[in-house]
């Protein structure tokens, strides 16, 4: 089997869901720091970030399970709690590509960034992920 690149893998599958696409256009980024790219500001629109760390191995199935993190900007805490609703919806319980399962694992706070002060929801999600199919 080909390498996957799992972290390309979902943030193709997150900009096609129909729900957090209606909220965020083409603003689905990855970001090892979580961090929004240069130049974006939230009278653009919401944006979602996601990044991929860790994660355990299965000691009776061919599967990885690594943690992806995510972070749901908007120009304010009603906005960007309707985009981790749409995550969630869009997410939690749902298959692609070589994710068999993700799995909400820790629900939405809210925060904001230091400077500027634009809030966004942090969740984790535990993607159960075949090492081969």
């Amino acid at each position: 089997m080909p390498d996957v690149d799992l972290e390309a893998t979902t943030r193709a599958f997150l900009a096609n869901a129909a729900r957090v696409k209606a909220l965020v256009n083409k603003r689905v980024y990855a970001a090892l720091g979580l961090e929004l790219p240069e130049g974006y500001d939230v009278v653009q629109g919401p944006a979602l970030v996601i990044a991929l760390r860790g994660g355990g191995a299965n000691a009776h199935a061919p599967l990885l399970s690594p943690m992806l993190y995510a972070r749901c900007y908007g120009a304010d805490p009603r906005t960007a709690w309707a985009l981790d609703r749409a995550l969630v919806a869009a997410l939690h319980t749902k298959k692609f590509g070589p994710v068999k399962m993700a799995l909400l694992n820790a629900p939405g706070q809210l925060l904001a960034e230091s400077e500027p002060r634009w809030p966004y929801v942090f969740s984790t999600y535990r993607l159960i992920t075949a090492l081969y199919t």
